[in-house]
């Protein structure tokens, strides 16, 4: 409850930016961002599941990048499909967060202000 919270002040009284994902996969994409909503403040978890995952053992994280030999276990890292590997990610569509096992609660935040954002009405898609 606390990183909803937490969740709620953010996009309450900050910018919301809405397409990282889609700048870092674009290069040369213009930011999209919203003022701060403090409808927010009024949303509740009504409905939204938290599912630990464990997170990927560096030793088959290497055999995708040789460059995760680097690091070590635990790798705060899931797979969240199509090869995508995150810290948390969520289905909209169930109000389901999955995060790595090791990063509860921390990971929760960044999920929360999605579900938050989609329940607000806000396209979250390049987030």
């Amino acid at each position: 409850m606390e990183q909803w919270k937490i969740a709620q002040q953010t996009i309450a009284n900050k910018e919301s930016d809405m397409n990282p994902v889609t700048r870092l996969l674009i290069p040369g994409t213009p930011m999209q961002s919203i003022p701060p909503d403090p409808r927010a403040l009024g949303t509740m978890p009504k409905g939204v599941k938290v599912i630990a995952v464990p997170d990927i053992p560096v030793s088959q994280l290497v055999l995708r990048d040789p460059a995760w030999g680097r690091h070590s276990d635990p790798s705060g890292v899931i797979d969240c499909g199509a090869q995508l590997l995150a810290h948390a990610c969520v289905d909209i569509q169930t109000n389901t967060v999955y995060a790595a096992s090791s990063l509860i609660p921390q990971a929760l935040e960044w999920e929360f202000e999605n579900v938050i954002l989609n329940s607000l009405g806000y396209d979250i898609s390049g987030r």
